[in-house]
């Protein structure tokens, strides 16, 4: 999935488990593993469901931690 979706999460607490409605027409969008992060702060004001890829791209750093990454970049 290239596409990104901001949505409004809804934690389940009797059962652990935290749910997402995109709605039927973005479902198909939604298979196998998923990438979930916490929205910026500059989305707070963007409506539910997807996200413009300009924006997308602006908000998401390219470079991320190495914390995040599988294996560390190198240092040059």
């Amino acid at each position: 999935m290239s596409t990104g979706f901001l949505l409004t999460a809804i934690p389940v607490q009797a059962l652990g488990i935290v749910m997402f409605k995109p709605g039927n027409n973005l479902l198909p969008y939604f298979s196998g593993r998923m990438v979930i992060m916490p929205a910026p702060s500059d989305l707070s004001d963007e409506e539910i469901g997807e996200i413009d890829k300009q924006i997308l791209n602006l908000l998401i750093d390219a470079n991320p931690p190495a914390s995040l990454m599988r294996i560390p970049k190198l240092k040059r």
